[in-house]
């Protein structure tokens, strides 16, 4: 969940914070873009390029020291590298949990973002999984590609496959967090697969030179065959995915049910149950608020939006210059 939102109430003024009800926490306060604050905390590059933490308050206080790199937190860690020393795992006051080093006889190099209490750890040729104590799960050593599928489900790809040029020579593992196969999927059929979130997974696949997409679950069940009437999906949430048609934009559910026809020149997610849709129908390009039906919430229309960051209020740009909470 997002606490506040960086903006600036002027052209040329400094960088401030808004609370996702539009209520200002703080104004003129940074130089630099800050991110986004999540669980009481964002960070901000100093005049040095380093990143620093602070806390998401009316008069923001600096916690930790100052770091090269950062991700976000969750459940209060995030990963964080000084100056000249390892990635480590730091709490919301700047304190060192732990220091990634190595895996197995290999340097950690990198880190990605925790999901569901899990992060995926690179060294030069392989992916691992730690939790969020840093407690290694999985060496990384096995594969060296990983996909967070859903909670405790991750793709992997072994390393015996790193060379391999044709992708219907590829069997993906499905595993579990200790690495622990639970099924596999071959891609004899398909030509690509990719992530789609909560355990189902996008296929592609070629029919007389023209590219297909359906769904299938984390078991490899196929549950939406691949068909022309999908030339796209993106931005799953929920059950339900935004589809292209190859001209205009829908949603459907994992069911195969239509919600919302393909007639948008753009959607994107409010809410887990409403949209922001655009057409330039009546020739601007403006963004409106739906619900599943298809029905709109309003007739207000705005120049660009933002999702419900909090489920209840909404950025919206009025004017080149303005925007307003919704």
């Amino acid at each position: 969940e997002i606490d506040c939102i960086p903006c600036k109430s002027s052209t040329k003024g400094r960088w401030g914070m808004l609370n996702p009800d539009g209520t200002i926490l703080f104004d003129e306060e940074f130089k630099d873009l800050p991110t986004l604050g999540r669980e009481g905390r964002f960070m901000v590059k100093n005049g040095n390029g380093l990143w620093e933490v602070f806390t998401a308050t009316g008069s923001p206080e600096k916690v930790g020291d100052e770091y090269v790199s950062m991700g976000n937190f969750f459940d209060g860690v995030a990963p964080a590298v000084k100056r000249n020393e390892r990635i480590s795992l730091i709490d919301k006051n700047g304190e060192v949990i732990t220091v990634l080093d190595k895996s197995g006889s290999k340097n950690i190099v990198s880190i990605e973002n925790f999901h569901y209490g899990y992060a995926l750890i690179h060294t030069d040729d392989a992916v691992g999984i730690i939790n969020i104590k840093g407690e290694q799960l999985l060496e990384a050593k096995k594969y060296f590609r990983l996909f967070h599928v859903a909670p405790k489900r991750f793709l992997g790809l072994n390393v015996k496959y790193k060379d391999e040029t044709d992708e219907h020579n590829v069997v993906y593992d499905v595993i579990d967090p200790r690495g622990i196969v639970k099924n596999t999927i071959r891609m004899a059929k398909y030509d690509d697969i990719f992530v789609m979130g909560d355990g189902y997974i996008g296929i592609e696949q070629t029919s007389d030179g023209e590219k297909l997409y359906g769904i299938m679950d984390i078991d490899g069940k196929v549950i939406v065959k691949p068909t022309s009437r999908i030339k796209g999906i993106q931005d799953f949430r929920d059950g339900k995915y935004i589809f292209s048609n190859g001209e205009y934009l829908g949603v459907r559910t994992v069911k195969d049910e239509v919600l919302i026809r393909a007639k948008y020149d753009g959607i994107m997610w409010a809410t887990d149950d409403l949209l922001w849709v655009n057409s330039a129908d009546n020739g601007k390009q403006e963004w409106m608020l739906i619900n599943l039906d298809g029905d709109k919430i309003t007739n207000d229309a705005y120049q660009y939006v933002l999702p419900f960051y909090d489920g209840k209020n909404a950025l919206v740009q009025i004017t080149d210059k303005t925007w307003g909470v919704v």
